[in-house]
């Protein structure tokens, strides 16, 4: 009886554990090649996965969205699975085949590559900026589209034109960092205080978003300072989505493209703004002035007319 237990780190290779009871036992870097599990065996859903990646990578669907963290998958044979937002931090990737694997928005803190893993560049790249403090980064033109760089240090970080769609920089480091004509298009620099390790909004204190493309960004919990060189009507979101909007005259805002979910825009005075595109989700309109405003192709709350 092995319940509850902790091997991390063992050798369990060529093992038989048949009819072994291993609910709740922490096998944290454990190997389990070779090892003998059968339906009898009681494991966690989450070691039985590992053991049949290592095992039978065929018989795996999909491991997009799953829990993989600090799972012992040296070696093993992950080409074309579909990973995307995988958890992988801590986990032993090396002399693996992640060749042509969905990586998008998979966390890869504390993940162990070496010269064998194959991995797309791409991938390896988003592996080394996550896993890099205290050196100022050159990735001026880099595709980081859908990468998770969450609490990632780009402090004076060179992204000059850097492609970020999509990408989670929820608590980044990103002070002094040079973001002009990037891509930010959809990127979360929002604040997730209500997922797992209350992560702040990524800081831009001091950095450079000069005609950086910020569509649809969600700003909320993000740091400026006076520092930060951002163009007016972003600064104006950034106010909005973080101090609140009630009562507020908007008159002739721009505010077209701008991620605006759950904002109280009561009695606010919104005649002839531009929301085109703006995502209005969420947001709450009572006793709002929309006088000639511009909503082409905003999405609305639920029920507004």
């Amino acid at each position: 009886m092995l319940r509850g237990a902790r091997i991390d780190a063992a050798d369990l290779t060529a093992a038989d554990l048949t009819a072994a009871d291993l609910t709740a036992v922490s096998l944290t870097h454990t190997n389990l090649r070779n090892t003998r599990i059968t339906e009898q065996t009681r494991l966690d859903p989450k070691w039985r996965l590992v053991w049949s990646l290592i095992h039978m990578p065929g018989s795996v669907d999909s491991l997009a969205g799953v829990d993989l963290r600090d799972a012992n998958l040296s070696g093993a044979m992950l080409a074309g699975f579909d990973l995307q937002g995988a958890d992988l931090r801590n986990t032993l990737l090396d002399g693996a085949d992640l060749s042509n694997a969905n990586l998008a928005r998979a966390q890869l803190q504390q993940a162990k590559l070496d010269d064998q893993t194959r991995i797309a560049p791409k991938w390896r790249q988003v592996w080394e900026i996550v896993n890099t403090v205290d050196r100022e980064q050159q990735l001026a033109g880099v595709d980081l589209a859908d990468a998770w760089l969450a609490g990632a240090y780009l402090r004076s970080a060179d992204l000059r034109g850097a492609v970020l769609q999509r990408a989670v920089l929820r608590d980044a480091d990103l002070r002094y960092a040079r973001l002009d004509n990037a891509d930010l298009r959809d990127a979360e620099l929002h604040h997730a205080a209500l997922q797992e390790g209350s992560l702040a909004g990524a800081d831009l204190r001091g950095a450079d978003l000069t005609l950086a493309d910020l569509r649809l960004v969600d700003l909320r919990g993000a740091v400026l300072d006076d520092r930060t060189v951002i163009a007016p009507a972003q600064r104006l979101i950034h106010e909005l989505v973080n101090d609140g909007a009630a009562g507020r005259d908007l008159r002739g805002a721009r505010l077209a493209w701008a991620n605006l979910i759950g904002v109280d825009f009561t009695g606010a005075d919104l005649s002839d703004a531009d929301l085109r595109n703006a995502d209005l989700r969420g947001a709450e309109l009572t006793d709002a002035i929309l006088t000639n405003a511009d909503l082409a192709g905003a999405q609305l709350p639920d029920g507004y007319p």
